[in-house]
């Protein structure tokens, strides 16, 4: 067996897992649009149940199943077997039917059964985004139905509803909105609805008062700070309910765990260890691990941004995905961006919230404005990431800037790390991000190199190297007498691929 075979093994497990988790992804995407899309329950049941199989590990023996009210929807050549998962569909707290899943025939045990833990939680998350489907719907249509309903649904309900104008000002709320939001009834009155929202969120709040005016409904996304100052993520469904006063009716739904589902299915399907609102660094010469870190976040569906001075036309050749570039040039036009960071950040403050922005060349940008200014601007995009939950990362060559300059720049930042780095200690970790830093320097590090570094006696250091060149991360290279390290083709995987 060769040094590289273990490497490439490993490699392919961890394909086989992506695979996995894509499918599942896919699943849940493919159910949140025909929530979106469809028509009625009887099309929406029909629909997902055909979703469910290419979701499952083995999708040619798989059969979906949705019970409603006593009524079943099946999958294709459906046939009920022992081989079984289900997960119950309750609507405000009430079980209504179930979302089962089954396998055709015996398959080897894995976590449940035949089935792994993977597809439990996304069988539960279909069955409980069933329910909050079915809730809002069955909400929805009662209002319609009188305005004694109405009212009675209004005060009584277990969702949030509150009534405003399209200038904002909150007229009514009921007890659900009072007991999200943290506010008394008279204080919520008192409010208008930009006063509820952080400031990140404020356009598009404004932008949903002129699409309602249009549409006369509107279902959209945002976030809500609560009387604590606790954040909350919601789905606010808007219905224009008198055009002529501009009457607007908000059923407003928590979808907060919701969404931290999603982010865990996310942070499963990702390479890296990478959170919303981070600002991070990447040490390099050339655009590698940065590149590779932005192309996995556009893949689990973040929306994206590239900013640099590298023509568009050089970069796309290291791209695997499309998304929107600017091009930092002197000359402004539709296709460029002048190099003054206060317009790149204004530009980065008024970008969706929520994305993921590269910006490469960062030397350039140092080489016009200074090492002070530059400190400012990265000091402000921490802060920007944080308030707006971007995601901004960095991209440097270290050898244009001191060590006290790097170390400044430092303490604005975050490293990328990649997911693997769960299976070293923490101090091989930091041993083998040494050698790395070293190594894309130029540099090969010596025994005495790192134990002066890293402050750790030279036998402990020995004793990490052996145990990392036995896992074939670092490989030892002569010098002379000296012995030097670098990393292997498997130690650059952590960091460039």
């Amino acid at each position: 067996m060769t040094p590289g075979e273990p490497a490439r093994s490993e490699r392919d497990e961890l394909l086989h897992q992506m695979g996995e988790r894509i499918k599942e992804l896919r699943c849940m995407y493919g159910v949140a649009e025909s929530i979106r899309n469809s028509s009625s329950l009887e099309e929406l049941f029909n629909t997902i149940v055909k979703l469910i199989p290419p979701g499952w590990h083995y999708p040619d023996i798989t059969r979906g199943q949705i019970y409603f009210d006593g009524e079943p929807y099946r999958s294709h050549d459906f046939e009920p077997t022992s081989w079984r998962q289900v997960a119950n569909i309750e609507v405000n707290g009430l079980v209504r039917g179930s979302v089962e899943v089954f396998y055709l025939e015996e398959r080897p045990p894995l976590d449940e059964g035949p089935f792994l833990n993977e597809e439990r939680y996304l069988l539960d998350a279909i069955a409980s985004m069933l329910g909050s489907t079915i809730e809002r719907l069955e909400a929805e249509a009662a209002l319609q139905t009188s305005e004694q309903r109405y009212l009675s649904l209004f005060t009584r309900s277990n969702d949030a509803i509150v009534i405003y104008n399209l200038s904002g000002d909150l007229l009514e709320a009921n007890t659900s909105a009072c007991q999200l939001l943290g506010y008394r009834q008279e204080e919520l009155e008192s409010m208008t609805l930009l006063m509820l929202h952080p400031e990140s969120e404020l356009s598009r709040v404004i932008r949903s008062f002129r699409e309602i005016a249009r549409k006369g409904q509107l279902l959209f996304e945002s976030r809500l700070v609560t009387a604590d100052s606790e954040h909350r993520e919601v789905e606010i469904s808007s219905s224009l309910i008198d055009r002529q006063k501009e009457l607007v009716l908000g059923i407003i739904r928590d979808v907060t765990e919701k969404k931290r589902a999603e982010e865990e299915l996310k942070r499963r399907l990702m390479r890296f260890r990478i959170e919303d609102g981070s600002l991070y660094l990447v040490q390099e010469r050339a655009p590698h691990l940065s590149v590779e870190a932005f192309q996995d976040l556009i893949n689990v569906g973040y929306p994206g941004l590239i900013i640099s001075r590298t023509p568009e036309r050089e970069m796309r050749h290291r791209m695997e995905v499309e998304t929107e570039y600017w091009w930092v040039a002197e000359k402004a036009g539709e296709a460029a961006l002048q190099p003054i960071l206060e317009e790149i950040e204004q530009r980065i403050e008024d970008w969706p919230v929520r994305s993921v922005i590269l910006i490469d060349r960062l030397d350039y940008l140092l080489t016009r404005h200074g090492f002070p200014e530059l400190l400012l601007f990265v000091q402000h995009l921490r802060d920007h990431a944080y308030i707006i939950g971007h995601i901004i990362i960095l991209s440097l060559d270290p050898q244009v800037l001191t060590r006290s300059e790097l170390s400044l720049l430092e303490k604005e930042v975050r490293e990328i790390e990649p997911q693997v780095q769960a299976k070293l200690t923490k101090a091989q970790i930091e041993l083998l991000r040494y050698v790395y830093r070293q190594n894309t320097m130029g540099v090969t590090p010596s025994y005495s190199e790192l134990s002066r570094d890293l402050a750790t006696s030279r036998p402990t250091i020995r004793k990490r190297v052996q145990h990392l060149e036995y896992l074939d991360y670092l490989k030892e290279t002569l010098k002379g007498k000296r012995k030097n390290l670098e990393l292997t083709e498997k130690g650059l995987d952590l960091f460039i691929k």
